[in-house]
């Protein structure tokens, strides 16, 4: 884990502060807390994978929509194409 830690007495902005790291043997830490931090965690995790499913989706919706769209222009351009030719 990390905190921060003031470099001065008197510290006025985020720079004046420097990163401390800690370790906390799993044995140390109450069963109760042990449980409240992987609830915490497994929910963090589920958001960001919630996000990325909804984004993947996003993604997929709009490139099926491009291939329609493509679709419709290749069928459209032939169409012409075939016009002219007839003539």
């Amino acid at each position: 884990m990390t905190f921060m830690q003031p470099k001065f007495q008197q510290p006025r902005s985020s720079a004046d502060y420097r990163k401390e790291y800690f370790e906390v043997l799993a044995g140390d830490v109450h069963p109760i807390d042990q449980i409240e931090f992987h609830k915490k965690a497994s929910e963090m995790i589920y958001s960001t994978l919630t996000g990325k499913a909804m984004t993947t989706h996003k993604i997929q919706t709009s490139l099926d929509n491009i291939t329609a769209q493509y679709n419709l222009e290749k069928a459209s351009s032939q169409a012409k194409d075939n016009r002219i030719k007839s003539l």
